[in-house]
């Protein structure tokens, strides 16, 4: 299923109703199913490139409904839906064979339970109540009424790309935290998650790890090629990801659509090319920045279709010349299963820090620190910046403050920097047809937290278990100036070096130290552009930025779309 809304009825639901179903259909869902009984509103959208319902309806009080790309006991669809409640009518869910990037809305008796993939790579959104969840933020803030800036927020989304933790640029509007699910009711309440169940180790050597990585990734794919057979299409590009992908697809005898973005000088086309033409495997090329150019007076149109689409707060901003939107569908239709290598960097030294115990500040130095405070006005508070991000970090892991290990760092990229960062992305492109992260998985994450950053480092691990899985894929040249099947150059290690000696308190101010203009911008960024998209100017957005002053191309996007969304929800400041 492409998205649902689910709430208790209470106050004005008619019109609640309403102006849900109209920004379901703003989104592009044809197929809108309602299921409302006098207890509840409940709106089912049929994915909008597939056939074929995805949910199990008994009554008004028993139903099981799946949105997103759900696999179970190698099942989807209905007969997943089935099944899940089935079993879970029996409190016996196999969350060992449970993969996808979904939510889960479950009414057994009445009593209605929302749940995400155990890793919470999947969006949903509440009201403060929590009596509201829906995989649409959009959804939500209309449901909600009236709304307010969420400052921190804002700042999070301009800077990182997205807002982490619970908190979204709407105050009123919260995203369901990964390790909760939500008991929905007049006053509803989280309850506990699913919960993955955890393996045993037993070899610690090189060679054990690699085996227990390759039979967890090998378990995976067949599972997914199991539903999907020949449905399949992949970006094949030039780093590790996308031909680990490959090789996994192809050990279990499936060819997938391959499909490739960039002009024919890009590192990662000749790479994909290369490979293409030795496996005598099909590609597509497309070079986006080719797309026709995209007259003042039409841009208008083409960012409220995004804006609707992408749910308002995707991460490249809502502002682009129409060939992602255009893309996204083509790559979904005909049921296909889309595949994405993001994630991938479980595997290797993702955050470039040395094997080491680390503060959350240390990290936030190094990895989230993309702005420059020369840009904001006196409402950005630097101290509290950090201090917001560095309590996410200790909720989600758990803990109370203090010094982190190295293993507690390594598991912030799947748990947090991939959780969030990824989530709205996979949310995005479920709503149009299947879409799946692989390596985003708890279990795929959780057997490459065991693997110590020594065999991470340079990409060895990653590319000894390519090598083990395919040596033939893993000896073609890599965007990196290297196969993966080979001793790494000490060239790359190197160049790795630089990154990894580098202090984190110097790594704060890497991208202040940056010279970037706005000559590179792309034309639609250009001051007619934006006129079309804000034609009554800044508002909101210019309590929070030095617009003139933001030179970086996507913060500016990202800027322009808050300011977008803010002023069509008509929303305020409180102070």
């Amino acid at each position: 299923m492409g998205a649902f809304y689910l709430s208790r009825n209470e106050g004005e639901f008619s019109l609640q109703k309403k102006r849900v179903k109209s920004v379901f259909e703003k989104q592009g869902f044809s197929n809108i199913i309602d299921l409302s009984s006098e207890y509840q509103t409940l709106f089912y959208c049929a994915k909008i490139n597939v056939t074929g319902e995805q949910y199990y309806y008994l009554d008004k009080n028993n139903f099981c409904i799946i949105t997103g790309t759900l696999i179970y006991k190698k099942l989807i669809g209905e007969d997943a839906s089935k099944a899940i409640f089935d079993d879970f009518s029996q409190d016996r869910i196999d969350t060992g064979e449970l993969y996808g990037n979904f939510a889960i809305a479950l009414s057994l008796r009445g009593e209605l339970r929302v749940y995400t993939d155990t890793q919470g790579v999947y969006n949903v959104w509440h009201n403060r109540k929590k009596s509201i969840v829906s995989s649409s933020f959009l959804a939500v803030a209309e449901a909600v009424g009236e709304l307010s800036v969420n400052v921190n927020a804002v700042y999070e989304y301009v800077f990182q790309e997205a807002t982490f933790g619970g908190d979204t640029v709407l105050n009123e509007v919260r995203r369901l935290k990964v390790k909760q699910g939500l008991l929905l009711e007049e006053e509803g309440h989280y309850i506990d998650p699913l919960v993955m169940d955890k393996g045993v180790s037993c070899d610690d050597s090189f060679n054990g790890y690699l085996e227990r990585s390759k039979s967890a990734l090998s378990k995976q794919f067949e599972a997914i090629t199991r539903c999907f057979s020949g449905k399949v299409d992949s970006a094949l590009s030039g780093g590790y990801d996308s031909r680990l992908l490959l090789a996994l697809s192809i050990e279990q005898g499936v060819k997938p659509f391959l499909h490739v973005y960039g002009s024919d000088d890009d590192a990662d086309v000749k790479v994909a090319k290369n490979v293409c033409l030795g496996e005598n495997l099909d590609l597509s090329h497309e070079d986006k920045s080719g797309f026709p150019e995209i007259p003042p007076n039409q841009f208008g149109s083409i960012v409220e279709k995004n804006f609707y689409a992408f749910q308002g707060v995707c991460p490249d901003g809502v502002l682009d010349n129409g060939s992602d939107l255009l893309t996204r569908h083509q790559r979904t239709k005909g049921g296909r299963l889309l595949l994405n290598g993001g994630g991938g960097e479980v595997f290797r030294n993702f955050f470039y820090l040395p094997n080491r115990p680390y503060r959350a500040l240390n990290i936030l130095w190094s990895f989230y620190s993309r702005f420059n405070p020369d840009v904001c006005t006196s409402r950005f508070n630097e101290k509290k910046y950090y201090h917001v991000l560095e309590t996410k970090i200790y909720e989600q892991l758990g803990v109370d403050g203090g010094v982190l290990s190295r293993q507690q760092v390594e598991s912030l990229y799947g748990g947090f920097r991939c959780t969030y960062w990824m989530g709205v992305n996979n949310s995005i492109n479920n709503q149009f047809g299947y879409f799946l992260t692989p390596f985003v998985e708890e279990v795929i994450s959780q057997t490459a937290l065991s693997v110590p950053i020594k065999y991470k480092n340079y990409g060895c691990f990653q590319a000894k278990l390519i090598n083990k899985v395919s040596p033939r894929l893993a000896s073609y040249l890599s965007d990196y100036g290297h196969n993966f099947s080979e001793t790494v150059p000490i060239r790359r290690k190197l160049k790795d070096l630089a990154t990894l000696v580098r202090p984190t308190w110097l790594r704060k101010y890497t991208f202040r130290l940056k010279k970037q203009d706005r000559k590179s911008w792309p034309y639609y960024l250009g001051r007619e552009y934006i006129d079309e998209v804000l034609p009554d100017g800044w508002d909101v957005m210019s309590e929070f930025f030095i617009v003139d002053k933001l030179t970086d191309s996507g913060q500016f996007n990202r800027a322009v779309t808050l300011e977008y969304l803010f002023q069509k929800l008509d929303v305020g400041i409180k102070n």
